[in-house]
């Protein structure tokens, strides 16, 4: 009966059931923080590659084709693999010309570090602006 009533060791065990769950916690917060930053490092370098397109428009003298756009979307990436994404797309509604719409996607692939529930999403973020006069 005193067995029983031993409380010796009661608080390593609740600690050992414990400790898991808030691993797996803090691993979930750091893996949300990853995703925003890799989420505000694409839309800032969308954001960027389309500023620097319409501002070297074809009325400007210094005309930006489409593979220095790229070019440079994937240099304002900062903080990402950008060997692991795929080609920005950079797509004229109508050409190089005032009033058109430049838009700008990018798109990267994120892995979680959770161990025994790690999967790959694809952050995918698109910017869009006119080319004034």
């Amino acid at each position: 009966m005193r067995l029983l009533r031993d409380q010796a060791g009661a608080s390593a065990i609740e600690f050992a059931l414990v400790v898991p769950i808030l691993i797996a916690l803090l691993i979930g917060i750091c893996d949300f923080g990853r995703y925003a930053f890799t989420n505000a490092s694409l839309h800032h370098a969308s954001r960027q590659a389309v500023r620097m397109a319409i501002v070297r428009s074809s009325v400007s003298g210094n005309e930006a084709d489409v593979a220095t756009v790229k070019t440079y979307a994937l240099g304002r990436a900062i903080g990402i693999n950008t060997a692991t994404c795929t080609s920005p797309t950079v797509q004229y509604s109508a050409g190089n010309v005032p009033g058109s719409v430049i838009t700008v996607a990018m798109t990267c692939p994120f892995r979680t570090l959770i161990p025994g529930l790690s999967f790959t999403l694809q952050v995918t973020q698109r910017s869009s602006m006119t080319i004034s006069t």
